[in-house]
């Protein structure tokens, strides 16, 4: 199983030696990261919670498999925000939040007066 561990680093904007340095990561992150040493599951844990992704993410495997996803459009939608940085991920994150906002903001003025809805 290969560890990307640089690529989740990299999604943040880290620097290796940066890495290093965040508490509860070891001073041997560098082996790690290039193979050299192998990570305990705390280690591993530890990781994931300062780059920002799951442990699985980090061995390679999705956080969801996007056959999970019954609609093919919200299987899309969970590729497009996986293969964004932590920036990216972040103004998506955003901009669903947004959407999601005027949508229940369009459900209750579109509700009809019998159902408490507002009269347009």
């Amino acid at each position: 199983m290969e560890i990307l561990l640089k690529e989740a680093r990299r999604k943040r904007d880290l620097k290796q030696t940066e890495t290093a340095k965040k508490p509860d990561i070891d001073c041997t992150y560098g082996s790690w990261e290039h193979g050299e040493r192998t990570m305990n599951l705390e280690q591993a844990y530890n990781c994931a919670v300062v780059l920002g992704c799951s442990i699985g993410a980090i061995a390679g495997r999705p956080l969801s498999d996007p056959s999970e996803f019954s609609d093919p459009r919200e299987a899309k939608l969970h590729h497009c925000y996986r293969s964004c940085d932590r920036d990216r991920q972040d103004r998506f994150l955003d901009t669903a939040c947004d959407f999601a906002g005027m949508s229940r903001d369009v459900a209750e003025r579109d509700q009809s007066p019998a159902e408490g809805g507002k009269v347009a």
